[in-house]
């Protein structure tokens, strides 16, 4: 039933159009005495057929002008025909493809996009998507509601018993108004309000020479954008934050010849986030001036891919003075030279994002190690170090004691022999 209104439809559109293409015999009248030879002659009226294999001649249909072609439109075309005997088939390509297949793989992918887009994981506004309805019959082609995916060049092919034909290419181009352009950035991020951003905006249209328009919207306001460059269906806003904490919204269209672009393209402009904190940091080498630092790595799989710096800034316990600081790229490891000897510090280990910005301190207490001098004369010493100094205390006494025993033993032997010589 839908073909029959098909038909119908074509016939009352191109009815007029026909002309005289199908008057397709060779009539021949063969009268009076002045026959064909030997004195016969054929009956008035008879009609003699010439049989030759087809030819095709496409163009575009009346009214319809190549340069002025854009979406929306109906455009029809018409293969013109010869052939005897009458043709069999008919055939429509589209860049060499059947043109029956490329319409059903456009109009179903528009119908999926239109699903996704009326989805609530797409956050919006059901957009639809306009869908091109192609009608065939014999030499006639019909696009109603023409969009940019039928740009491309045109081809009928026909066939009948005496062969086959191709008719001349037509290039088709439809023209559309600016759209956004798929893949592009929507989220800019910010580190200070001193940073200047650049956001670009870029269209698909036909033609491309566009005329832009932005706007910055925020909570209180609304308001044009007028620090933006263009160059054809490319434009460049320039931005910076009127604070540190500014949340905005920046809306760019454009339009052509064609016509104004139906939906804006929108970009975000927000604080940069901080890196996610450093965890399990600690000493693990030290000597008197120099110490290391490591944190843990087990939380790498949640960082950015483009994590890769990391901070360590180290102060004095009592004074709280800057002794230095150390970056560390790739992993979180960490080597401080140059430490005053027997100085207690405090190191503050930080995760550092692409734009500067900082995550919440680590903190670690690095103890100092006093020298080997104050080992000796004084201050608490470990019991290890308490024992040897005992023991070579003791060593000296005996020593001491030795020797005065000696001493004591001669002297008995010199008294002795004094007395006997008294005697």
């Amino acid at each position: 039933m839908r073909r029959d209104v098909t038909n119908i439809t074509i016939r009352s559109i191109l009815e007029a159009s026909r002309g005289h293409s199908e008057q397709l015999g060779v009539i021949r009248n063969i009268s009076g005495p002045f026959g064909a030879a030997g004195g016969h002659s054929e009956p008035l009226g008879t009609t003699r057929f010439s049989s030759y294999a087809p030819r095709a001649s496409l163009s575009l249909g009346q009214g319809l002008h190549l340069e002025r072609i854009h979406e929306g439109q109906d455009v029809y075309l018409e293969c013109a025909i010869r052939a005897n005997p009458w043709i069999s088939d008919v055939l429509w390509t589209l860049d060499g493809e059947p043109l029956e297949d490329v319409a059903a793989a456009h109009n179903a992918s528009s119908a999926s996009s239109s699903a996704a887009s009326s989805s609530p994981a797409s956050g919006g506004a059901a957009t639809a998507q306009p869908q091109t309805h192609v009608l065939l019959q014999e030499q006639y082609l019909v696009l109603r509601n023409v969009t940019s995916k039928f740009t491309g060049s045109y081809a009928c092919h026909v066939r009948s018993a005496r062969g086959e034909a191709v008719s001349n290419s037509l290039d088709l181009r439809v023209q559309y108004a600016p759209r956004c352009k798929k893949g592009m950035q929507e989220v800019f991020r910010y580190s200070t309000s001193r940073e200047e951003l650049f956001i670009p905006c870029e269209m698909d249209a036909d033609p491309e020479d566009l005329t832009f328009h932005w706007v910055m919207k925020n909570n209180s306001e609304v308001r044009d954008l007028l620090t933006f460059t263009s160059n054809g269906s490319r434009s460049v806003a320039r931005y910076k934050p009127a604070v540190a904490t500014e949340f905005v919204s920046l809306i760019c269209w454009a339009n052509n010849s064609v016509g104004a672009q139906k939906q804006p393209c929108n970009y975000f402009v927000e604080p940069h986030g901080a890196p996610k904190a450093l965890s399990g940091c600690a000493v693990v080498n030290q000597a008197m001036t120099w110490f290391f630092v490591r944190c843990s790595e087990d939380d790498e799989e949640d960082r950015p891919s483009g994590q890769e710096w990391y901070l360590l800034e180290v102060f004095h316990a009592d004074t709280g003075a800057l002794l230095g600081n150390v970056s560390s790229r790739g992993r979180p490891v960490f080597q401080v030279d140059a430490i005053p000897p027997a100085t207690e510090c405090l190191a503050m280990a930080y995760a550092v994002n692409e734009r500067g910005g900082r995550s919440e301190p680590a903190r670690v207490v690095v103890q100092a190690i006093p020298p080997p001098s104050k080992l000796l004369t004084g201050g608490a010493m470990p019991s290890q170090t308490r024992c040897t100094t005992h023991l070579m205390t003791l060593t000296v006494l005996l020593l001491l004691l030795r020797q005065a025993s000696s001493t004591w033993m001669s002297g008995l032997s010199i008294c002795h022999f004094s007395c006997l010589d008294i005697r």
